[in-house]
């Protein structure tokens, strides 16, 4: 019986064709994988790269530039032991990541108090909403956090 029902069915049938493709999931799964990991990429390379590399290039200036503190330890640091030089040092790196952090925290405050920014250029309309400034603040953050 259930052979005489499917004989009965045309191949040519478009609706038993798109039933079928649509029972097979694998395809559909496949590209959904290809998809997301397309999107992925893309925010990687858009957002998480430049991200990072802003993150980066403060740390990088606030080890240029440290704070006094940091320089003072550093001196003192010629008159400890091994293990004291491990630990200050270690201390000079926390403190060295605060004042990074404190970097963004003041730039983001300044920013958001100042409101909208505009670009330079008069044709362009590039106004930056405070919370836009904050979250990527906060984003650059969890990059030196993780790579911490």
């Amino acid at each position: 019986m259930a052979d005489e029902k499917k004989a009965n069915i045309p191949e040519e049938n478009e609706l038993y064709t798109l039933a079928r493709t649509l029972h097979n999931s694998a395809p559909a799964q496949h590209e959904i994988q290809d998809f997301l990991q397309n999107i992925q990429q893309k925010i990687e390379q858009e957002y998480m790269q430049k991200i990072r590399l802003a993150a980066s290039t403060l740390k990088q200036n606030t080890a240029a530039h440290p704070p006094r503190e940091v320089g003072l330890l550093r001196a003192l640091a010629a008159y400890t032991d091994e293990n004291g030089r491990k630990q200050i040092d270690q201390l000079c790196k926390q403190l060295l990541f605060v004042q990074t952090l404190q970097k963004i925290q003041t730039d983001m405050a300044a920013l958001s108090e100042d409101g909208a920014l505009l670009c330079t250029s008069s044709k362009e309309d590039c106004s930056v909403s405070a919370q836009s400034i904050r979250m990527t603040g906060l984003c650059m953050m969890l990059a030196l956090i993780c790579r911490t």
